[in-house]
């Protein structure tokens, strides 16, 4: 499909990346996607959620009693995470979530991120009302694994439709990199996965809400010498 085909003049993409600057490979996957935005004219924006929710273990559950008190709820943790929501996200056409995935699930950030996103659920609630009936926006998601097994991938279907449905979207594609082995140190080819992102936010605005897609993308060793570092000191090229 060519870059006409996908044309969208003056929309707005969302990157949004648990992680900081210095997480090299998540922000790879995120300027893919910047990439794959602005090919098709969108304006495109990068936000990190840490930024955003400083502390990711804040829970609370006062909302429940403004819900039968006054018949709304009213988010009580104070952080940027409902002037993010009512903001930014509300202005935007499409969002994209990049993260790693650990063992016991997301990272602590994009976890929060998922679980704050369920305040937004109840119907008569006015952040709802405005992310939900202003437009149904596009959701993608890339994911890092950090091991091989399938059990990293249990609920990671279910939680990121739960969270497009409870921000007033739908998701269109989950794509996780695979790094078969998990053994730390050994240098991977990530071309691929990034290749996919950059098509993923090319075609997000295009994608149908009956459409959802979930595919593994292989991390292979650079070369076929695995270079690992273990016990010893010196950059990863010096150790073989």
């Amino acid at each position: 499909m060519t870059t006409q085909q996908y044309r969208a003049d003056a929309r707005k993409i969302l990157v949004l990346v648990s992680g900081n600057r210095h997480d090299k490979r998540i922000m790879d996957f995120a300027r893919a996607a910047l990439r794959g935005a602005i090919s098709v004219g969108c304006y495109a924006n990068v936000r990190f959620i840490d930024q955003i929710i400083p502390d990711p273990i804040a829970r609370c559950s006062s909302c429940r009693h403004d819900l039968d008190r006054i018949g709304d709820r009213r988010c009580h943790v104070r952080d940027g995470l409902d002037h993010f929501m009512r903001g930014e996200l509300q202005q935007a056409d499409g969002l994209i979530l990049c993260s790693r995935l650990h063992w016991h699930g997301f990272s602590a950030h994009m976890e929060a991120f998922l679980e704050r996103t369920r305040c937004s659920q109840a119907p008569d609630q006015t952040l709802r009302r405005a992310l939900g009936y202003r437009r149904r926006i596009p959701i993608g998601m890339t994911l890092l694994m950090e091991d091989q097994r399938a059990a990293c991938l249990r609920h990671v279907e279910s939680r990121a439709l739960e969270c497009a449905q409870n921000i007033g979207g739908y998701m269109t594609s989950v794509i996780t990199a695979n790094c078969t082995g998990g053994m730390h140190g050994v240098e991977r080819d990530y071309s691929a996965v990034r290749m996919a992102t950059e098509h993923l936010a090319r075609g997000l605005l295009f994608a149908s809400p009956r459409d959802f897609s979930m595919q593994c993308v292989p991390c292979p060793p650079v070369k076929e010498e695995q270079r690992i570092a273990v016990g010893a000191w010196g950059s990863l090229p010096d150790i073989h």
